[in-house]
Protein backbone atom coordinates (compact mmCIF):
# COMPACT_ATOMS: atom_id res chain seq x y z
CA UNK A 1 0.00 0.00 0.00
CA UNK A 2 1.21 3.49 -0.75
CA UNK A 3 2.56 5.41 2.21
CA UNK A 4 2.14 9.13 2.75
CA UNK A 5 5.41 10.35 4.27
CA UNK A 6 3.66 13.53 5.43
CA UNK A 7 1.80 11.52 8.06
CA UNK A 8 5.02 10.65 9.94
CA UNK A 9 7.09 13.68 8.95
CA UNK A 10 8.18 16.12 11.64
CA UNK A 11 7.17 19.73 11.21
CA UNK A 12 9.76 21.74 9.30
CA UNK A 13 11.23 24.95 10.60
CA UNK A 14 10.66 28.28 8.88
CA UNK A 15 14.20 28.19 7.41
CA UNK A 16 13.65 24.72 5.95
CA UNK A 17 10.31 25.72 4.46
CA UNK A 18 11.85 28.86 2.97
CA UNK A 19 14.64 26.79 1.40
CA UNK A 20 12.07 24.52 -0.27
CA UNK A 21 9.96 27.26 -1.83
CA UNK A 22 12.02 27.13 -4.97
CA UNK A 23 13.52 23.63 -4.98
CA UNK A 24 16.08 22.48 -7.49
CA UNK A 25 14.68 20.51 -10.43
CA UNK A 26 14.12 16.89 -9.48
CA UNK A 27 15.82 14.51 -11.87
CA UNK A 28 13.67 11.64 -13.02
CA UNK A 29 15.06 8.25 -11.99
CA UNK A 30 16.33 5.59 -14.28
CA UNK A 31 14.20 2.49 -14.71
CA UNK A 32 14.19 0.41 -11.56
CA UNK A 33 15.16 -3.20 -11.94
CA UNK A 34 12.18 -5.32 -12.93
CA UNK A 35 9.84 -2.35 -13.44
CA UNK A 36 8.57 -0.55 -16.51
CA UNK A 37 9.96 2.97 -17.01
CA UNK A 38 7.68 5.64 -15.55
CA UNK A 39 7.91 9.43 -15.69
CA UNK A 40 5.97 9.75 -12.45
CA UNK A 41 8.25 7.60 -10.28
CA UNK A 42 10.63 10.15 -8.81
CA UNK A 43 13.51 10.14 -6.36
CA UNK A 44 13.95 12.92 -3.85
CA UNK A 45 15.63 13.48 -0.48
CA UNK A 46 13.52 12.72 2.58
CA UNK A 47 12.49 15.98 4.22
CA UNK A 48 13.84 16.55 7.71
CA UNK A 49 16.23 13.60 7.45
CA UNK A 50 19.88 14.43 7.97
CA UNK A 51 21.22 11.07 6.86
CA UNK A 52 20.80 11.82 3.15
CA UNK A 53 18.25 9.06 2.64
CA UNK A 54 16.34 9.11 -0.63
CA UNK A 55 12.72 8.12 -1.08
CA UNK A 56 11.03 6.92 -4.25
CA UNK A 57 7.61 8.51 -4.64
CA UNK A 58 4.65 8.23 -7.00
CA UNK A 59 3.69 11.64 -8.32
CA UNK A 60 0.39 10.27 -9.64
CA UNK A 61 -0.53 9.48 -6.03
CA UNK A 62 0.33 12.99 -4.90
CA UNK A 63 3.91 12.22 -3.88
CA UNK A 64 3.18 9.21 -1.70
CA UNK A 65 6.15 7.04 -0.89
CA UNK A 66 6.70 3.81 -2.77
CA UNK A 67 9.96 2.82 -1.08
CA UNK A 68 13.16 4.13 0.43
CA UNK A 69 16.23 3.78 -1.74
CA UNK A 70 18.19 0.75 -0.61
CA UNK A 71 15.32 -0.57 1.54
CA UNK A 72 12.48 -3.01 1.04
CA UNK A 73 10.93 -2.45 -2.40
CA UNK A 74 8.19 -5.09 -2.19
CA UNK A 75 5.37 -2.54 -2.06
CA UNK A 76 6.85 -0.61 -4.99
CA UNK A 77 7.10 -3.75 -7.12
CA UNK A 78 3.48 -4.64 -6.35
CA UNK A 79 2.18 -1.11 -6.99
CA UNK A 80 4.17 -0.30 -10.12
CA UNK A 81 4.01 -3.78 -11.62
CA UNK A 82 0.27 -3.57 -12.26
CA UNK A 83 0.15 0.17 -13.01
CA UNK A 84 -1.40 1.22 -16.34
CA UNK A 85 -0.30 4.86 -16.19
CA UNK A 86 3.03 4.55 -18.11
CA UNK A 87 1.50 2.77 -21.11
CA UNK A 88 -1.62 4.94 -21.25
CA UNK A 89 0.15 8.30 -20.97
CA UNK A 90 2.72 7.27 -23.59
CA UNK A 91 0.00 6.94 -26.24
CA UNK A 92 -0.58 10.67 -26.62
CA UNK A 93 1.14 12.79 -23.94
CA UNK A 94 -0.93 15.92 -23.35
CA UNK A 95 -0.24 19.07 -21.38
CA UNK A 96 -3.69 18.91 -19.76
CA UNK A 97 -3.68 15.20 -18.86
CA UNK A 98 -3.15 14.46 -15.16
CA UNK A 99 -3.06 10.75 -14.28
CA UNK A 100 -3.84 9.99 -10.66
CA UNK A 101 -3.58 6.88 -8.52
CA UNK A 102 -6.11 6.65 -5.70
CA UNK A 103 -7.53 4.07 -3.35
CA UNK A 104 -11.21 3.41 -3.89
CA UNK A 105 -13.23 0.53 -2.47
CA UNK A 106 -10.06 -0.73 -0.76
CA UNK A 107 -8.30 -1.04 -4.13
CA UNK A 108 -5.64 1.21 -5.65
CA UNK A 109 -6.91 2.32 -9.07
CA UNK A 110 -5.53 4.39 -11.96
CA UNK A 111 -7.54 7.30 -13.36
CA UNK A 112 -6.85 9.75 -16.17
CA UNK A 113 -8.12 13.27 -15.63
CA UNK A 114 -8.24 16.27 -17.96
CA UNK A 115 -7.59 19.69 -16.45
CA UNK A 116 -10.38 21.10 -18.63
CA UNK A 117 -13.13 18.65 -17.68
CA UNK A 118 -12.22 17.11 -14.31
CA UNK A 119 -15.38 18.56 -12.73
CA UNK A 120 -17.65 16.61 -15.10
CA UNK A 121 -18.83 13.33 -13.58
CA UNK A 122 -16.08 12.95 -10.96
CA UNK A 123 -17.91 9.89 -9.65
CA UNK A 124 -16.88 8.02 -12.82
CA UNK A 125 -13.40 9.19 -13.87
CA UNK A 126 -11.85 7.71 -17.00
CA UNK A 127 -9.75 4.59 -16.56
CA UNK A 128 -8.16 4.85 -20.03
CA UNK A 129 -6.97 7.74 -22.19
CA UNK A 130 -8.73 6.58 -25.36
CA UNK A 131 -12.15 7.80 -24.19
CA UNK A 132 -10.97 11.34 -23.36
CA UNK A 133 -7.87 12.04 -25.47
CA UNK A 134 -8.55 10.55 -28.89
CA UNK A 135 -9.82 13.35 -31.14
CA UNK A 136 -9.77 15.96 -28.35
CA UNK A 137 -9.64 19.52 -29.80
CA UNK A 138 -7.76 20.78 -26.72
CA UNK A 139 -4.84 18.35 -27.04
CA UNK A 140 -1.45 20.03 -26.73
CA UNK A 141 1.95 18.29 -26.68
CA UNK A 142 3.33 18.03 -23.19
CA UNK A 143 6.87 19.18 -22.34
CA UNK A 144 9.07 17.19 -19.92
CA UNK A 145 7.41 16.91 -16.53
CA UNK A 146 10.28 18.56 -14.67
CA UNK A 147 9.47 21.77 -16.58
CA UNK A 148 5.90 21.88 -15.30
CA UNK A 149 6.27 23.79 -12.04
CA UNK A 150 2.61 23.37 -11.04
CA UNK A 151 2.29 19.67 -11.86
CA UNK A 152 2.44 18.43 -8.26
CA UNK A 153 0.05 21.16 -7.08
CA UNK A 154 -2.42 20.34 -9.86
CA UNK A 155 -2.25 16.64 -8.96
CA UNK A 156 -2.98 17.36 -5.30
CA UNK A 157 -5.91 19.61 -6.29
CA UNK A 158 -7.49 16.99 -8.54
CA UNK A 159 -6.99 14.20 -6.00
CA UNK A 160 -8.61 16.32 -3.29
CA UNK A 161 -11.53 17.18 -5.58
CA UNK A 162 -12.24 13.53 -6.29
CA UNK A 163 -11.92 12.58 -2.63
CA UNK A 164 -14.54 15.21 -1.77
CA UNK A 165 -16.76 14.12 -4.66
CA UNK A 166 -16.71 10.47 -3.61
CA UNK A 167 -17.39 11.40 0.01
CA UNK A 168 -20.35 13.61 -0.97
CA UNK A 169 -18.74 16.83 0.24
CA UNK A 170 -19.28 18.79 -3.00
CA UNK A 171 -22.30 21.00 -3.79
CA UNK A 172 -24.40 19.93 -6.79
CA UNK A 173 -22.78 20.82 -10.08
CA UNK A 174 -24.67 23.30 -12.31
CA UNK A 175 -24.07 20.85 -15.15
CA UNK A 176 -25.51 17.89 -13.25
CA UNK A 177 -28.79 18.18 -15.21
CA UNK A 178 -26.91 17.41 -18.41
CA UNK A 179 -25.05 14.43 -16.97
CA UNK A 180 -27.95 12.77 -15.08
CA UNK A 181 -29.50 9.56 -16.36
CA UNK A 182 -32.81 10.43 -18.02
CA UNK A 183 -35.51 7.75 -18.48
CA UNK A 184 -35.54 6.10 -21.91
CA UNK A 185 -37.67 7.74 -24.60
CA UNK A 186 -41.09 6.26 -25.36
CA UNK A 187 -41.08 4.50 -28.77
CA UNK A 188 -42.91 6.32 -31.58
CA UNK A 189 -45.45 3.54 -32.16
CA UNK A 190 -46.53 3.75 -28.51
CA UNK A 191 -46.98 7.51 -28.75
CA UNK A 192 -49.16 7.08 -31.86
CA UNK A 193 -51.21 4.28 -30.34
CA UNK A 194 -51.88 6.03 -27.03
CA UNK A 195 -54.70 8.41 -28.27
CA UNK A 196 -56.61 5.52 -29.90
CA UNK A 197 -56.26 3.44 -26.76
CA UNK A 198 -57.63 6.30 -24.66
CA UNK A 199 -60.60 6.70 -27.04
CA UNK A 200 -61.38 2.98 -26.91
CA UNK A 201 -61.22 2.93 -23.10
CA UNK A 202 -63.58 5.94 -22.96
CA UNK A 203 -66.08 4.30 -25.35
CA UNK A 204 -65.94 1.03 -23.42
CA UNK A 205 -66.65 2.77 -20.14
CA UNK A 206 -69.66 4.63 -21.62
CA UNK A 207 -71.04 1.42 -23.17
CA UNK A 208 -71.22 -0.40 -19.85
CA UNK A 209 -74.75 -0.63 -18.36
CA UNK A 210 -75.24 1.61 -15.37
CA UNK A 211 -76.27 -0.13 -12.17
CA UNK A 212 -79.44 1.18 -10.47
CA UNK A 213 -79.60 1.93 -6.77
CA UNK A 214 -80.90 -1.03 -4.74
CA UNK A 215 -80.15 -3.60 -7.41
Amino acid sequence: MLQDPRESRTRLSWAEMKARRDPAPISLPSAESGLQPCELRWKRPIEGDGSGAVEIVCMAAGGKRLAVKGGDDGDMLATCGSCTIPSETARRPCLYLVPIKMERDHTVRDYFICRWFYRLRPEKPATTTSCICDGCPYWFPRPPLNLLKDYERATHKIIKYHEDAWAGRLPPSPLSAWTKHWPPAVPRWKRLLRPFLNLWLGWWCLAQPKSRPGR
